[in-house]
């Protein structure tokens, strides 16, 4: 999030393309983990939820987990096709990425509103994070209940 605000907010030119390319770059490569991780997820499924938890922290971790795979998933759909639509360059790392965009889609308007919707998607992941990461720590710092250690992969 702090280098998509950077990358808006800078004059364009070199530095700007530059931080759009390693942008673009990073949202592909999470994409990619993504998929990986939801496979393995689909595979192994999910773990049991911890015994301590009351129903709601039982159904908002459902929810929010939910959410946060749609969002590592989505997200990135939405910027490839957005910066496919203008049409501007798709790159991973300075390589050229094909353009699959279909033809009736390249226009600025769908590209507005496709990179409209993954800011927006940007902004809601950022803010279910951030709920993930203060859930996490008043488990850890207040219930002390194992949830963190669990998480982290040092439960006992």
């Amino acid at each position: 999030m702090p280098l998509a605000i950077a990358m808006n907010n800078l004059p364009e030119g070199p530095l700007q393309d530059t931080l759009f390319n390693y942008h673009k770059s990073f949202g592909q490569l999470i994409w990619f983990i993504a998929v990986l991780r939801i496979a393995n997820r689909w595979i192994d499924g999910a773990p049991v939820p911890v015994p301590t938890l009351t129903a709601f922290e039982r159904q908002a971790s459902h929810v929010v987990h939910i959410l946060l795979y749609v969002l590592i998933f989505v997200l990135p759909i939405l910027g490839y096709l957005g910066t496919g639509a203008y049409p501007a360059p798709l790159t991973f790392f300075f390589f050229d990425m094909p353009n699959i965009v279909p033809a009736f889609m390249k226009n600025e308007a769908t590209s507005g509103n496709l990179l409209f919707a993954h800011k927006v998607a940007g902004i809601t992941l950022t803010v279910l994070v951030s709920l993930h990461i203060a859930a996490a720590l008043f488990h850890a710092l207040i219930k002390k209940d194992g949830v963190l250690a669990r998480m982290t992969g040092n439960a006992g």
